[in-house]
C-alpha cells in the first residue's frame, strides 16, 4: 500500500484544481452556446484607463433581440473572435438578461488540454510502493 507524505499536497492540490476547472470551464461555455443567443458586437472605439497600471479597453456596442442597445467594455487581453470583419466581434448574450454576455472564444476549448495535465500530476504526486 502506498503512504501518504506531506509534500504529496503539492500535486495533489493542483491536479484536483485543474481537473475541476478541465470540467467547469468547457461546461459553463458549451452551456451559453446552447442556450445563450449569439450575436455580434461593434468595436466602437479604444479606452485607455491609466488609473492604477495602463489598461486598454475596446468599446462595444451590441444589440438584444428586441432592439434594445447596450454598451460594453471588454479588456483588450480577452481573446475576440471577430465577426464579419475586424470591427465587429462575435459574443452570446443571456436572453432572460441580456446585460450578462460572453465572448465568443474557442480557445477555451484548449482548457480540456488541462484535464490530463492535473491527472498526470495527481499521478506523479503520490509515491511508488516501499
Amino acid at each position: 500500500m502506498r503512504r501518504f507524505h506531506l509534500y504529496q499536497l503539492w500535486f495533489i492540490i493542483p491536479g484536483l484544481g485543474l481537473v475541476w476547472l478541465s470540467y467547469y470551464i468547457p461546461a459553463s461555455y458549451i452551456y451559453q452556446q446552447v442556450y445563450w443567443v449569439e450575436t455580434e458586437a461593434v468595436i466602437t472605439g479604444y479606452r485607455l484607463d491609466t488609473t492604477t497600471t495602463p489598461v486598454n479597453y475596446y468599446l462595444m456596442d451590441y444589440s438584444d433581440s428586441l432592439g434594445t442597445t447596450y454598451h460594453i467594455e471588454v479588456d483588450v487581453e480577452n481573446t475576440i473572435t471577430e465577426g464579419r470583419d475586424a470591427e465587429h466581434a462575435r459574443l452570446y448574450y443571456d436572453p432572460a438578461n441580456p446585460t450578462d454576455y460572453a465572448l465568443v472564444n474557442h480557445a477555451k476549448y484548449l482548457v480540456m488540454l488541462f484535464l490530463p495535465l492535473g491527472l498526470l500530476s495527481l499521478y506523479f504526486g503520490w509515491p511508488m510502493r516501499e
